[in-house]
């Protein structure tokens, strides 16, 4: 009997993509030519369909296109041709020179990856002299988290960022943007001769803009002599803001005197400190809805949280509120300031409810309830949207996805995944999401625990499939760190791992770094300074308290404290606690 077998030939895609390239560059069977008006590109119209969604509407929509010209008139000569370049090789060459107009370009013709590998170079690329650039630029082309990661370095690094010539050329809208926010890593004294060096460096506009940038500054801590030397009328600021610079003089003198408080007066953070949070689970068959904290200065895990962290002074305390249901096997995110947990099984019932903890007010409220209930659900944050996936609902996983919209507080259905699965990963990097691995199954009571990776692209609402892991796993810790995805222990089959491999979404494969030194599943896992933290789970049938730090640059593994109560089935976050001390 003849023999059956299947083939997949690695080398197909490049040797396909060389040779429409020798096509394109012979000017061989090319039937439109790209063009802005300045240069002629010669090329081919289903290798630009199928590359990019604006050509394929374009090119196949319901009005013909006869035209031999293609012509794009928004699109500079230098960054067309890198653009159309990377349609027939998948390569580009990334630089601060021309980084702005090549995203410029993916975004106007919907090249998602090309996009998405942008993003991921700014991202990387942050530092003190483009860091405001990058923020407004970010902001107007409304990428979302790469304004956000911008924003906050920013403000990590504001009193280095106030000395760079782009600071001086900030509209009065961006820089109040800046300036509202309550953590900046400036004294105030800085920052008002900042405000200063600003409003000179066009006098003219922004004279009359220097009232209602004081009033971000606790002008009670700058010295009278400092504040005394822009009172004259030869200072060029306006009588209204000279006013109010005389009047804090005569305050502080007061003050001095009798050492009265003043209400009203502006507290602004140096700086944000990472914490970690560990969040419901199981415990000896009980379902917590307890939180336990671990922060810096912590001889251990506890139920309260530092408020504000002060450098000369006891840390404010306050005690963490459990959430409002109990939970396990949940769906969990969070962007620092907020956390997110969705779904989960209380023991009695799945569950639609879904929570969010606010980190400055200290408080869990209650959102919106999916359409319905998710057990073994993940979660990820993306532009502000908060994704959900897969989990189980009754014994049989799911593909849907979900997108919360916080501005709305309701929930919206997008294209589902190519594969149902449960107890999975769900990261966003750069733009995108990535589902991996989890529990799959499409009949009633059928367990498959998969590799396979699948990433799905807002823009065009729709997923395409990855290389797969090494592994397969469930139950195991999926994030993102430093550019790339980490898959960490969890359950292969009846078999426990300890392995650990790394995703590079450039490269496009998956690579093994070794072990984490304990088997371990269904556990909490987070990102904090750069390591990546195991929080409990369960090791074969012992429900674990312990925890392990995870060295990205090293891939070395540490223990560190271990939680009060042993919890598996639980969520990890970290959250940023605001840190005051007083800058020189």
């Amino acid at each position: 009997l003849p023999v059956e077998t299947s083939m997949q030939d690695h080398n197909y895609p490049r040797i396909f993509l060389d040779n429409l390239k020798v096509l394109k560059s012979n000017s061989s069977l090319c039937d439109t030519i790209v063009t802005n008006g300045l240069i002629r590109i010669n090329a081919h119209k289903a290798v630009l369909a199928a590359s990019s969604p604006y050509f394929q509407c374009l090119y196949c929509g319901s009005i013909e296109f006869s035209d031999v010209d293609t012509v794009i008139n928004d699109l500079d000569s230098d960054s067309l041709s890198i653009v159309i370049e990377y349609i027939y090789s998948g390569k580009v060459e990334l630089s601060m020179d021309n980084i702005f107009s090549i995203l410029s370009a993916a975004d106007f013709l919907q090249l998602s990856s090309l996009r998405s590998y942008c993003e991921g170079f700014l991202c990387t690329n942050i530092v003190l002299d483009n860091c405001i650039s990058i923020y407004l630029w970010a902001e107007s082309m409304n990428l979302y988290d790469l304004t956000q990661k911008a924003k906050h370095y920013i403000l990590d690094n504001f009193d280095l960022v106030v000395m760079e010539s782009e600071f001086l050329e900030m509209s009065i809208s961006k820089l109040m943007k800046i300036l509202e926010s309550p953590w900046q890593s400036i004294n105030d004294q800085a920052l008002f001769e900042a405000i200063l060096r600003w409003i000179n460096h066009k006098p003219q506009e922004r004279k009359m803009s220097a009232g209602h940038c004081f009033k971000f500054l606790d002008l009670i801590n700058i010295p009278s002599e400092v504040l005394l030397t822009c009172t004259d009328a030869g200072s060029g600021l306006d009588s209204a803001t000279i006013t109010l610079l005389k009047n804090a003089v005569v305050l502080k003198n007061e003050l001095s005197y009798d050492g009265k408080e003043i209400s009203g007066r502006v507290e602004r953070f140096n700086r944000m400190e990472e914490a970690l949070l560990c969040i419901g689970g199981e415990s000896d068959g009980d379902i917590l809805c307890s939180v336990e904290c671990l922060a810096f200065r912590y001889d251990g895990w506890k139920y309260h949280i530092p408020c504000l962290i002060q450098s000369d002074v006891n840390t404010r305390m306050k005690v963490l509120p459990p959430m409002h249901t109990r939970r396990s096997q949940f769906a969990v995110t969070g962007n620092g300031f907020q956390v997110f947990v969705i779904g989960g099984s209380n023991a009695i019932e799945d569950l639609r409810s879904g929570e969010c903890y606010d980190v400055m007010n200290n408080e869990w409220h209650e959102i919106a309830s999916m359409p319905e209930a998710l057990v073994g659900g993940a979660a990820a944050l993306l532009n502000g949207m908060l994704y959900v996936t897969g989990g189980r609902n009754g014994s049989r996983p799911t593909n849907k996805l979900y997108v919360y919209d916080p501005r709305s507080d309701s929930w919206s259905q997008r294209q589902p995944m190519i594969h149902h699965r449960a107890h999975h990963g769900l990261v966003s990097l750069n733009g995108m999401i990535y589902a991996m691995g989890g529990v799959g199954g499409l009949e009633e009571g059928e367990q498959e625990i998969m590799n396979s990776v699948e990433r799905y692209d807002f823009m065009t609402n729709s997923w395409l499939e990855l290389p797969s892991m090494q592994k397969q796993r469930s139950h195991a810790g999926f994030v993102t760190c430093s550019s790339k995805i980490y898959a960490l222990a969890g359950l292969s089959s009846s078999q426990l791992l300890d392995c650990v491999e790394i995703y590079d979404p450039v490269m496009n494969h998956w690579r093994s770094v070794g072990s984490i030194g304990d088997f371990r599943s269904n556990f909490g896992f987070t990102v904090s300074n750069g390591r990546i933290y195991c929080v409990g789970g369960m090791n074969d049938n012992t429900m674990l308290n312990s925890v392990q730090k995870y060295n990205t640059v090293t891939h070395r593994w540490h223990a560190v404290y271990g939680m009060q109560t042993k919890r598996c089935g639980a969520g990890a976050a970290t959250v940023l606690i605001p840190v005051k001390n007083e800058l020189s």
